[in-house]
């Protein structure tokens, strides 16, 4: 059985069994513009855009954000700021024109936003989730949580799709690695399915132990170490800093753990 190198999944027997004997699948959405190949319905799909926006509301939430509210536009995001609602938007790596806050997670930690709600546009990620309404559950997951994650999508009773939120429609390496990870966590007790699946847990059994040097040739961290931010993309590979699994409800990105 092909498990997770730094931790057995937990849970009760009954639902390991349960798991062992539905062989339930999981699959990989290599970027929102394949969202249309995979459906979506009945399913948990993750969210997976690490460099910043899944690690972005991981952190927050962890940090006493009440709720992260994904919206498409930054004039969304100044329309719930009349309804009480930090606005915060990211376009291009950079905090956008007139807003104080992006997607950076190092903004969000050591409490400053306790208790408030964030209404969030970023360039891949809010849209990515956006994509995924049609679903039976929508979660959050990075490198931050990816053990949190494990263990709720073991307590899931439907197929799981990963969906990399990429960059602006394209592949994306680190989102993709992170997909594997799941994977590799996972495909013991699902059924992976699918070439997009199989190509990301070959990739991250590659990289497993050099996460960092895998993706330090990548476009995506290029652009934001380009920009002074390699510190932040450090954290972002970081693995199981916190065990909460970011999940959508009625509109809003709300902390879940075990």
């Amino acid at each position: 059985m092909d498990q997770h190198p730094w931790e057995e999944p937990q849970g009760s027997g009954s639902e390991i069994a349960f798991c062992l004997m539905s062989r339930r699948s999981i699959e990989v959405c290599l970027s929102p513009l394949l969202h249309g190949c995979h459906d979506f319905s009945g399913k948990c799909v993750v969210i997976i855009d690490v460099l910043r926006a899944s690690s972005a509301v991981i952190t927050g939430l962890s940090h006493g954000v009440s709720a992260f509210r994904p919206v498409a536009e930054p004039d969304d995001a100044m329309y719930w700021a009349t309804r009480g609602y930090i606005p915060a938007a990211e376009r291009g790596g950079q905090v956008a024109e007139g807003f104080r806050l992006g997607n950076s997670p190092f903004s969000y930690r050591e409490g400053r936003w306790a208790g408030q709600k964030i209404a969030l546009t970023t360039t891949n990620g809010t849209r990515a989730v956006l994509l995924s309404l049609s679903a039976e559950k929508v979660m959050i997951g990075g490198f931050l949580n990816q053990l949190a994650v494990v263990h709720q999508l073991l307590k899931f009773p439907g197929d799981v799709v990963l969906f990399c939120a990429g960059w602006k429609g394209q592949f994306s390496l680190e989102d993709t690695l992170c997909a594997g990870g799941f994977i590799a966590a996972l495909s013991g007790y699902f059924q992976v399915s699918g070439d997009p699946a199989v190509a990301a847990l070959a990739l991250y059994k590659q990289h497993e132990h050099g996460l960092e040097q895998a993706v330090s040739g990548s476009s995506h961290y290029l652009r934001l170490a380009s920009k002074g931010l390699a510190d932040e993309i450090a954290f972002c590979l970081k693995r199981d800093l916190f065990n909460i699994v970011p999940v959508l409800m009625e509109g809003e990105l709300v902390a879940r753990s075990d």
